[in-house]
């Protein structure tokens, strides 16, 4: 009559070292989608706060562009040839 064979026992010390391990792989996986998600947040956050400042500068150069322009004097009148300076003869002409 053949011995029927058990499997080698593994010691419950292996056993409780491999699931450890497990949970600690796990736990890692884990805090590190945690951290990449928070990580991720924040340059969207950045992001945002970058083309908003941009989007304010892109304003401002606008906004001095126009101030230029309108303070810009248009076409000089033609100056009277017998005022020295070259600027308009007061009074009429």
């Amino acid at each position: 009559m053949a011995r029927e064979t058990n499997p080698p026992k593994i010691p419950i010390q292996q056993v409780i070292r491999d699931r450890l391990e497990e949970h600690e792989a796990e736990v890692r996986r884990q805090t590190l989608g945690t951290e990449i998600n928070e990580r991720t947040e924040t340059l969207e956050e950045t992001l945002r706060l970058l083309r908003q400042a941009v989007d304010q500068i892109t304003e401002a150069e606008e906004d001095m562009a126009d101030l230029q322009q309108a303070s810009t004097p248009g076409p000089a009148p033609a100056a009277d040839p017998q005022d020295q300076r070259g600027s308009p003869a007061p009074g009429p002409v």
